[in-house]
């Protein structure tokens, strides 16, 4: 009596671990489809203003050889460079010039004036030169 009864036990216990096992496959695959369904989000939404996360406004420039994007969070305003030849992206502190319609931002000898005024990106270098780049798109966020 006592081999029927654990006939009958493992028997439940093998068709509830089936049943268990058939329950959690399609939650195995889950993290896949749901990683793969939101990465180009946020990769899209990156791409559009090329600021940060945590923006809650900006916008962003195309010259002919950097996207720029200014950053409003809840952090401070910032520039995002990034050249389109490799790239390279810098994020640094941006100051708004209102009257003149300007955005500065300083990176030690560099300084970057995005100029909205003459549509150009102004990059003053250290050995006293400027580099132009003429603004050819604007992206509003």
């Amino acid at each position: 009596m006592k081999s029927n009864y654990n006939r009958q036990y493992m028997l439940k216990l093998g068709l509830f671990s089936a049943g268990a096992l058939l329950c959690l496959i399609p939650l195995l695959s889950l993290p896949t489809v749901v990683s793969a369904s939101t990465r180009p989000q946020a990769v899209q939404i990156a791409a559009l203003n090329d600021c940060v996360n945590d923006i809650s406004e900006g916008f962003s420039v195309e010259t002919t050889n950097y996207y720029v994007g200014i950053c409003y969070t809840n952090k401070g305003s910032f520039y995002v460079g990034r050249t389109k030849k490799t790239g390279d992206r810098l994020v640094i502190p941006v100051s708004y010039n209102k009257a003149k319609n300007v955005y500065i931002a300083e990176n030690g000898e560099y300084t970057y004036t995005l100029d909205l005024n003459k549509n150009q990106l102004i990059i003053n270098l250290p050995n006293g030169k400027l580099y132009t780049d003429k603004v050819i798109r604007v992206i509003d966020s």
